[in-house]
């Protein structure tokens, strides 16, 4: 089914998603329909959230963090969540040269839990 529109069940202890969430996607949407498909305590759990070094040539990585924060921030009052990131990996290409931090970047899973 199209879960962008809803979802097929009410009262979940946990929502998986496995697929990184990417610049092009549509989150609030979404995310806004799981949180009510949970139950009080219930989570949603979003892997892997894709964290770039600051000063790295990672502009797409580093934009898509900002708006999926801003998304959270604004969700946090309105659907009573609670959320954070959780680091789950560092990774780092056997390319890697001293330097050059474009290819780096830390694997996250985002937490959102319904507290109300």
């Amino acid at each position: 089914g199209n879960y962008a529109k809803k979802l097929p069940w009410k009262e979940a202890n946990l929502i998986i998603s496995v697929g990184a969430i990417l610049p092009t996607d549509k989150i609030k949407k979404p995310l806004i329909n799981a949180i009510k498909a949970l139950k009080i305590g219930g989570e949603i759990r979003i892997a892997p959230v894709w964290h770039a070094f600051p000063g790295s040539g990672n502009i797409g990585i580093l934009e898509l963090r900002k708006k999926l924060e801003k998304t959270l921030i604004k969700l946090e009052k309105k659907h009573y969540i609670k959320w954070q990131m959780e680091p789950v990996e560092i990774r780092v290409p056997e390319s890697f040269k001293e330097g050059s931090y474009d290819d780096i970047w830390l694997n996250e899973v985002l937490v959102v839990q319904k507290i109300k």
